[in-house]
Parts: C-alpha cells; sequence; structure tokens
C-alpha cells in the first residue's frame, strides 16, 4: 500500500503550480503574438470572390473557383472540384494579393513570417505526394512539402517563410538560401497552394489565407 505523506502533497503542489506557470506564460507568448505581429495580408473571402484561381486539373474548362457563402472556417470560402484527368491542381493567388504581400513584407516582414491557410478536401483515400506551396519570382521558384495532407474538415496549415524550414529550390533540389527566400518574396509573381491530395475525384477548399 502506497502512503502520501506531506511531503507528497507539497511536491504535487509544486508541480501544479509549474504547469499551471507553463500555460501562462505560452497563453501570454500566443496574446501577445496575435496583438503585435503584423498581418501583412489576409484573405478570408468575406467581402466575395477576390480574383483567386485554380491552376490545373480542376473546375472543367475554367480557372475560377467557385464562390461559397457559406461552410467555410466559418463563413464563406472557395471550393473547387478535381477533373481527375492526371494532373495537379492549385489555389493561385491574385496579383492584388501578391503585390500588398511584397510591399508590406518590405516594411513590416522579415524571414521569420508565417503563411498560414485553412483546407479541406472530400475524400482522404488513396493520398499522393507532391509539393504543397509554390513561391515563384521570374525563373526562380522555391518549393515547401508539408506532411499533413487535409482532412474532410478544416485542416490549419502553417508555413514559415523561413529558408532553413524546408524549402527547396525547385530547380536545384538543394535548400532554398536566405538570398532566394528574400528575393522571391520582395518580387513575387507566384504564390500556388496545392488543392489536390487524393488520385481520383474530389472537391478542395480554401479559407483564411495570411501571412503574419
Amino acid at each position: 500500500v502506497m502512503r502520501f505523506g506531506p511531503g507528497s502533497k507539497k511536491g504535487c503542489g509544486c508541480v501544479v503550480a509549474i504547469l499551471c506557470f507553463l500555460l501562462l506564460i505560452i497563453f501570454v507568448f500566443v496574446f501577445y503574438f496575435r496583438l503585435h505581429v503584423p498581418v501583412l495580408v489576409e484573405e478570408t473571402f468575406e467581402g466575395g470572390d477576390t480574383g483567386w484561381i485554380v491552376v490545373g486539373d480542376a473546375q472543367g474548362e475554367s480557372d475560377k473557383p467557385t464562390y461559397k457563402t457559406e461552410g467555410g472556417n466559418p463563413g464563406a470560402y472557395m471550393s473547387a472540384v478535381d477533373n481527375a484527368v492526371g494532373g495537379v491542381w492549385f489555389w493561385s493567388a491574385p496579383e492584388p494579393f501578391r503585390r500588398q504581400l511584397t510591399s508590406t513584407w518590405k516594411e513590416k516582414g522579415s524571414l521569420r513570417s508565417v503563411l498560414m491557410f485553412d483546407l479541406k478536401q472530400s475524400d482522404i483515400t488513396e493520398p499522393f505526394d507532391d509539393k504543397d506551396v509554390i513561391l515563384g519570382s521570374g525563373d526562380l521558384e522555391l518549393h515547401f512539402f508539408h506532411d499533413l495532407d487535409p482532412g474532410t474538415d478544416w485542416t490549419n496549415y502553417r508555413v514559415p517563410l523561413s529558408p532553413d524550414k524546408g524549402w527547396i529550390n525547385g530547380a536545384t533540389g538543394e535548400p532554398a538560401t536566405r538570398e532566394e527566400m528574400t528575393k522571391v518574396i520582395s518580387q513575387l509573381e507566384k504564390l500556388w497552394i496545392r488543392g489536390e491530395f487524393r488520385t481520383g475525384e474530389d472537391t478542395g477548399g480554401i479559407d483564411n489565407i495570411r501571412v503574419r
């Protein structure tokens, strides 16, 4: 039979106090981050269709996704249906979004900035791997691969815009450098986010794209 004396209770009390203190630090850090880290650019689709398109085998013969007023995370979002003809389709950011990102990043951003977005898909069977985010400027393309495919409900992604966090030069296959990352963001001509994650027909959605 185990017996706990006054010393054991004191030890348990110390552990609880330490855990509470750590939770407080985490809460303060998250609050500070949200309050003081500026949003460089943001798209929630609450204002309507803002020019995002699909690139690749989706939406039949059109590059225009379907604007949905309900079902997002929350509210409005964009949806696209895979053509299932063997390609991979991506969400492509419009010029105003890219231009604002470039402008505000030069003023307030850094290589510690983070690209965030929410994705979902209609079916999670038969997954395949591919590049998940593409940043491009001229002949320079940087690719990012993440480990988590979206579920049938909204899945949040955080992609650090830092060259040492997994970005690859698409031409050489080598890790991206600080100079390459700085160049591509400061002269951004392409921001693609993968929308297709499985072999066969599916429907994908995107919401809440922001950089901070």
